[in-house]
Order: C-alpha cells, then sequence, then structure tokens
C-alpha cells in the first residue's frame, strides 16, 4: 500500500575480495527490482 518504505536493495551481489578499498561498500552490486507488466511499463513508469 506504500505505507512502509523499505530502505534495503532486493538484492546484493558481492564481488572479488579487494584489500586495499577504503569503503567495502564498493564492491558490491546494490540492485533494486522493479514489477514490469502490462500495468508498469519500463519505459514509462521507472
Amino acid at each position: 500500500d506504500g505505507a512502509k518504505l523499505d530502505k534495503m536493495p532486493d538484492l546484493l551481489i558481492g564481488l572479488s575480495d579487494r584489500l586495499n578499498v577504503f569503503k567495502l561498500s564498493q564492491d558490491w552490486l546494490f540492485i533494486e527490482c522493479k514489477p514490469v507488466d502490462p500495468g508498469h511499463s519500463a519505459g514509462v513508469h521507472y
């Protein structure tokens, strides 16, 4: 219903270990999934 916003990504993919990274979040892909159907087309709604 949109009353509660989830502030976390839907999917996280960790990459390889790197010892010289200042922020560990640089080695992750943060993916937000959206519904795509006849009522929510990718070119119009997102």
